[in-house]
């Protein structure tokens, strides 16, 4: 591991399980302990690691902008430009399956799916969603 320190983890598929290790790495661990660095410094500090189909969206909690790692290339996705909504704040991602993926904000809950974005809740702060498929 690159530090002693992880803040979330993930089944990833197969014999394969992807964590954070603080405060920057992205790591995966396999059945025979071997150890690979996904991403060596993600840009941001992280906190949570959510996984939607083949996607994982990481975040650090009340930021501006979130992670995304997909088939292997991990980028920044500022947030109000993703959701197209100033000012936005997101306190957490959360799939929700074929139903898409959450984003948890300060204006409201958006709700991702393929293309089409539905924003609820609007102006409201939504810490956290918790969905049973």
């Amino acid at each position: 591991m690159n530090n002693n320190a992880v803040t979330d983890i993930v089944y990833a598929g197969g014999d394969s399980l992807l964590f954070f290790s603080y405060p920057t790495t992205i790591q995966s661990l396999h059945y025979d302990g071997k150890i690979n660095t996904i991403v060596k410094e993600a840009g941001i500090s992280l906190q949570q690691l959510t996984k939607h189909n083949d996607e994982y969206y990481c975040l650090n909690r009340n930021e501006v902008n979130f992670g995304l790692l997909q088939k292997g290339v991990y980028k920044i996705i500022f947030a109000d430009s993703l959701l197209n909504s100033r000012g936005l704040v997101v306190n957490a991602i959360v799939s929700l399956y074929e139903k898409g993926v959450a984003f948890c904000t300060n204006k409201g809950l958006f709700i991702k799916n393929n293309n089409q974005i539905t924003q609820y809740l609007t102006n409201q702060n939504v810490d956290n969603i918790l969905f049973t498929p």
